[in-house]
């Protein structure tokens, strides 16, 4: 559902390229490399960004449904 609404950026050095098609998602090396292409990207009016460190272990949900 995320991929639908928003663009996913998968901070890592330790995931090959060749898996950003596979799992539709854009793989940088560093958090300062992920936040400046967002700001590229969006502006830095426009740009909104949530980090979910251990990602694979977190949930995200908005605040409607706390």
């Amino acid at each position: 559902h995320v991929l639908r609404k928003a663009d996913v950026i998968l901070v890592s050095d330790g995931i090959k390229d060749n898996l950003s098609p596979v799992a539709n998602v854009e793989i940088m090396p560093t958090l300062n490399a992920a936040l400046t292409r967002c700001l590229r990207r969006y502006g830095a009016n426009n740009a909104r960004v949530a980090a979910i460190p251990e990602g694979p272990y977190v949930i995200p949900c908005p605040v409607a449904c706390v």
